[in-house]
């Protein structure tokens, strides 16, 4: 697996506190959330982890991409 885009990430009106409930519970536990993200037509596999003052999102890639 190899590191793409990174994007800052930050929570929507409403979305606060479970934006820092994430953030918190990720930076806690030194663990990081991977997951599917869908942009332009194309899904990503992505890693979700918590920097200084929220969370980043990171692409994944595989070798042969």
């Amino acid at each position: 697996m190899y590191f793409d885009k990174a994007y800052y990430l930050a929570p929507d009106k409403g979305g606060a506190k479970p934006y820092a409930l994430l953030a918190r519970a990720l930076r806690e536990s030194g663990r990081c959330a991977i997951g599917r993200w869908a942009s332009r037509g194309k899904q990503y596999i992505v890693m979700i982890r918590p920097v200084e003052d929220g969370l980043m999102m990171q692409q994944l890639l595989y070798a042969a991409e």
